[in-house]
């Protein structure tokens, strides 16, 4: 794998700004930094951005994780 396209891979799990639990709103469309825009799902408290279930989630020093099932791939 090119260091270019993994570099695509990480961006695309990277969105700009701070997203908590409750701002993840069902049908919404989250902006990643590869320009590109995931679908938000919400069932109850099950949560799923990309089709990725999120897993749980942590505070860091510059936003916010969230640990999710499965690596997201970015359209061609």
């Amino acid at each position: 794998m090119k260091n270019e396209t993994l570099a695509h891979i990480i961006k695309y799990h990277a969105s700009p700004g701070s997203y908590d639990m409750d701002m993840l709103k069902d049908g919404m469309n989250l902006y990643m930094a590869t320009g590109h825009y995931v679908k938000v799902e919400r069932n109850g408290d099950e949560v799923k951005v990309g089709g990725a279930k999120i897993l749980g989630t942590m505070k860091a020093s510059n936003g916010i994780v969230h640990v999710v099932d499965t690596v997201l791939l970015p359209p061609d």
